[in-house]
């Protein structure tokens, strides 16, 4: 188990670094995707992921006495690959208008998505019990300090996967993407 909680919070720190590099700085401040009409639907897929993050992170990443929050967030999680196949698909026509989705972008978002279901693999194997018939949701795992380091990553990126989900869900107002343009002009 201690094995599986370092290998979850080290791909956890990856994606989270991947994931702020993909999801702010290319689409919403370098191809800036809200801007684009070609690209509406695919910023509404990343704003429904970066909506999902959060939650995914509150009822599944951190430890709670629930086991019904353990399940809702399986339910974000099921809810956040749904949403991911949408974006995949929808990807080559948003991208149009820079004769497609770059390789290297491509890549990054392999990268990206395979820390993230890595991260979910390892949790989820180390948090149940599969000893039984039916997997039960482990209560032990609070106590083990190799637990204690991934809750507290977890915990740490939830204040920054929150703003990211209020910034997509913003860009999607036009109250929202005036801001996004004043904010930018500012920073240069």
């Amino acid at each position: 188990m201690e094995t599986l909680f370092i290998l979850a919070s080290f791909f956890l720190l990856v994606f989270g670094l991947l994931g702020v590099y993909d999801g702010f700085y290319l689409h919403l401040w370098k191809f800036e995707l809200h801007a684009r009409p070609e690209s509406k639907f695919e910023h509404l897929t990343h704003t429904l992921r970066a909506v999902l993050f959060p939650l995914i992170i509150a009822c599944l990443f951190v430890p709670h006495p629930s086991e019904a929050m353990f399940y809702l967030g399986l339910f974000f999680l099921l809810a956040d690959v749904v949403v991911l196949a949408f974006d995949a698909w929808l990807e080559t026509d948003s991208r149009k208008f820079m004769g497609g989705l770059p390789r290297w972008e491509y890549m990054l978002h392999l990268f990206v998505n395979g820390f993230h279901f890595s991260t979910v693999a390892l949790l989820l194997a180390a948090k149940m019990d599969f000893q039984g018939a039916v997997p039960k949701l482990r209560t032990d795992v609070q106590d083990v300090w190799s637990a204690k380091l991934f809750f507290a990553i977890a915990f740490n990126l939830l204040p920054g996967a929150l703003l990211i989900a209020l910034l997509h869900v913003g860009l999607m107002t036009r109250q929202g993407k005036t801001m996004w343009v004043r904010l930018r002009t500012r920073l240069g």
